[in-house]
Formats: C-alpha cells, sequence, structure tokens
C-alpha cells in the first residue's frame, strides 16, 4: 500500500477532507536534501507552514491516516492573520535578525561565508534571518535579490560581520550533564552524580535551532579554550547536528577514532536533513 502512496494522492486526500482549504505541493532542498512538502492555507490568509510528509507516510499505513495527522498538524500550526512580506524583508528587519546556518557542504546556490569548509571540512555556512521567540520560529535563505530589494550589500553592510554578532549574543555553552538536567526539568541543586564525562560540553544557542553555528565565533572558542586551560593544545568540536556541536577535550582522544563516532551517528540515528558533517574538528587557537 506504502508504494502507491504519493505526495499527489495525499493532497487530493486532503483537499477531499478540506475543500475549504488551497494545498500545493511545494518541495524544497534542506541541507542537500528535497523534502516532499505541502503548503496548506486558508484563502484569507497568505502564509502557510510546510508541513513535510515523508515521516507521515513512514509513521501511518494509509492514505486517510496521512491526511489526517497532516491536518491536525495544520491546525495546530495555521496562521489567522495575513502576513506584510514587507516588513519581514525589510533593511531594518533583515538587519536585525540576519543570522548564519551552517549544514553539509553543497551545490545549493547560497550566499556563503567564505572559507568554512577549510576550518571546518564537510561543512559550508549561509546567510538567513531567523525569528526569535517572539517573532515565532522561522527562518528563511537570503539571496542577491531579496538583499538588493532591501537594499542591502554584503559588504558596504558588513552582513557576514552583523550575522556573527548575532550569533555570539545568543550563544549558550553547558555540559552535558547540565543540558541532561534543563531537557528533564531536574532541579538545579540536584546532587546526582553525573553519567557523563566532565570534559565534554554542549554549545548551541538560545532557540536551540541551528545553533551550531556558534563555533564561527572565533572568540567564543578561544575564550572556552581559556577557560579551560587548553589555549596550547586545543580541542575537538563534534558536528552532533546542525542544532548544536560538542565541545570535548583529554590527553586520549584522537581525530580519527572522533570522526568515526560521528559517522555511526550520523549514519544510525540522525535524520540526514540535521547532519552537519561526517568529520570531527580540532580547534587550536591562533596566539594572542
Amino acid at each position: 500500500m506504502r508504494n502507491s502512496i504519493t505526495i499527489q494522492s495525499i493532497a487530493e486526500a486532503i483537499r477531499t477532507k478540506r475543500p475549504d482549504l488551497t494545498v500545493e505541493i511545494s518541495n524544497t532542498i534542506k541541507n542537500r536534501q528535497t523534502l516532499q512538502g505541502l503548503t496548506i492555507k486558508s484563502p484569507s490568509v497568505n502564509i502557510a507552514p510546510n508541513i513535510y510528509v515523508d515521516a507521515y507516510i513512514e509513521k501511518f499505513h494509509d492514505i486517510d491516516s496521512i491526511a489526517s495527522a497532516i491536518l491536525n498538524t495544520y491546525e495546530e500550526h495555521k496562521c489567522l492573520n495575513n502576513f506584510n512580506v514587507s516588513d519581514i524583508l525589510s533593511k531594518d528587519f533583515i538587519l536585525e535578525h540576519i543570522t548564519l546556518v551552517m549544514q553539509q557542504e553543497s551545490d545549493e546556490p547560497l550566499i556563503k561565508l567564505p572559507n568554512v569548509s577549510e576550518r571546518f571540512k564537510g561543512a559550508e555556512a549561509y546567510l538567513a534571518i531567523a525569528g526569535t521567540e517572539t517573532d515565532g520560529a522561522f527562518s528563511i535563505k537570503l539571496n542577491p535579490q531579496i538583499l538588493a530589494s532591501a537594499g542591502l550589500d554584503i559588504e558596504e553592510d558588513n552582513l557576514f560581520e552583523r550575522a556573527i554578532d548575532n550569533i555570539r549574543a545568543s550563544v549558550e555553552i553547558k555540559s552535558m550533564f547540565e543540558t541532561l538536567k534543563q531537557m528533564i526539568a531536574l532541579p538545579d541543586g540536584c546532587d546526582e552524580p553525573s553519567p557523563f564525562p566532565e570534559n565534554m560540553y554542549v554549545a548551541t544557542n538560545k532557540s536551540k535551532m541551528k545553533g551550531a553555528s556558534v563555533i564561527l565565533c572565533e572568540d567564543v572558542l578561544y575564550d572556552f579554550a581559556k577557560e579551560h586551560n587548553l589555549l596550547d593544545k586545543g580541542f575537538f568540536i563534534l558536528p552532533s547536528s546542525t542544532s548544536e556541536v560538542l565541545f570535548v577535550f583529554g590527553d586520549n582522544l584522537d581525530i580519527n577514532s572522533l570522526s568515526d563516532m560521528v559517522r555511526s551517528v550520523n549514519d544510525t540515528e540522525l535524520d540526514p536533513v540535521d547532519i552537519l558533517s561526517n568529520q570531527a574538528w580540532h580547534y587550536v587557537p591562533s596566539k594572542k
């Protein structure tokens, strides 16, 4: 049955269930993966979530269940009001929300920060704008047309530097144990022994979305090395996903074994769209 399920048949099933909605097929390239998506919206609004269907096809066995589940997702995330596109693509909004997103190295035509793959093999970083918790969670890839429309120039307006400044303002680095306690809401005074090595830290941003880009802030890496007395030998960076990286250090670690571990996790546990690189990286601070 699953072999006969196509995105076209899912779209038609949703239209049959909800003839009041507009349903369009909208495939998207995301981190070298082509994702099958549906844009569902009421004719009275001008913006809608793009819902990717592959996970629904995997989870459910028939078109009716898939269509119902996608409609439930739509109801949870639908936009109730029209969206002023000119506001979000204005010069001031872009400068306030501009950021860099890291993903696997690709041929996708993006505005990319130069030389990223030389420092972080297998990865790249591109300009985007990202919504804060106040604005709602979203990200939009920037292109020359959007910048020109907003009256922005990459060099004259120092867009890469502004993006890194915005990233720096949201950096969050915690030990693996502190991260776990936050995830499962353990009290701050919990004195349970840590099940993780003391030399393992999670680096991300406050939103926990697309947070791997914190490693583009040279001063963040340098300050971590200084704090942990690693200015001479540095530390390793494990690209655990596009949303976070791990900082690890120790005398018995080597880059090849760590890269093997990264590849194993990528192959067995990570969604391909979340993979950042198959390589571990070694950071050694430049002498100041």
